[in-house]
């Protein structure tokens, strides 16, 4: 789940209310965490010790395109990465 620039992963649930910690709980030692309840509403229970990452969003795209690129072109995958990574 992503939610202002951060990505969590689920916690957990318990009635009806979904709780998330930081994806980067480990590496980091984050103890970035979130809930949110059941009417859809989301809490910040703990805010993130480090800066959410701007490439992100473009590692997710790259990865998405390559996805794609794999499942309708015949090739090598080195080729198609080497293309995708040229852009």
């Amino acid at each position: 789940m992503k939610h202002l620039g951060h990505i969590y992963e689920n916690n957990g649930t318990k009635n009806g209310t979904s709780y998330f910690k930081c994806s980067k709980a480990h590496s980091h030692f984050c103890t970035g965490s979130l809930k949110r309840l059941p009417n859809g509403q989301t809490i910040v229970l703990k805010p993130h010790n480090h800066d959410h990452c701007v490439n992100e969003n473009l590692i997710d795209n790259f990865r998405e395109v390559l996805k794609h690129r794999a499942s309708t072109e015949n090739g090598l995958l080195k080729n198609l990465y080497d293309k995708e990574a040229r852009r």
